[in-house]
């Protein structure tokens, strides 16, 4: 999270976007429909209320727990921070806005689009070095079920997560990651 200085707006801003995002494994217009009143801290970390989406059409929300991390990977620190260096305070407000050109002040009252989530990311992604990993705002969501799965998270605990309704279609998120642990081009001695 090096890229995303905490000394900028930007950045404060892109640290927590690119977290919350990844750790509650939304997609891009997910991020930008979270308003402040969708955030509720808790000791152990984040209930975050994600409202209609792809998986909920009505609307009906749901909750997503957000672990504390650690350091500069901690979400809940970076929400804070980026909350209060934007000065957001109304509940009704979109948590991740646009930001001045000169980088002092968020243009509070309109939530980023899920096109500016994914260049955000990508822009994130080119400074960081990793460019040529082809990410999308879909990444975050595909990232956090992956890693989930190499780590050796339980499909049904990851499914409450990613909300997926069908296990067969979380199956094709993990799919990458199954190829690369058993692939015969690790013992190829290269």
């Amino acid at each position: 999270m090096e890229v995303c200085a905490p000394s900028s707006l930007r950045g404060l801003r892109d640290r927590a976007l690119l977290l919350v995002g990844y750790a509650a494994a939304l997609r891009r217009s997910e991020v930008g429909g979270i308003a402040l009143r969708d955030v509720s801290y808790r000791s152990a970390g984040i209930a975050l209320t994600v409202g209609r989406s792809k998986g909920d059409q009505e609307g009906e929300g749901t909750v997503i727990g957000i672990a504390r991390g650690h350091g500069a990977t901690d979400p809940v620190q970076a929400v804070r921070s980026w909350v209060a260096a934007a000065g957001l305070n109304d509940p009704s407000e979109p948590v991740f806005v646009r930001i001045a050109w000169s980088d002092v002040r968020a243009l509070r009252g309109r939530g980023l689009s899920g096109e500016a989530v994914q260049e955000v990311l990508r822009a994130r992604a080119t400074q960081a070095g990793i460019d040529d990993l082809d990410l999308s705002g879909h990444s975050l969501r595909a990232g956090h079920a992956t890693t989930a799965a190499e780590a050796g998270v339980p499909a049904d605990r990851l499914a409450r997560t990613t909300r997926h309704a069908r296990l067969e279609t979380l199956a094709r998120y993990v799919r990458p990651s199954e190829a690369l642990r058993d692939t015969s081009s690790a013992s190829l001695g290269l």
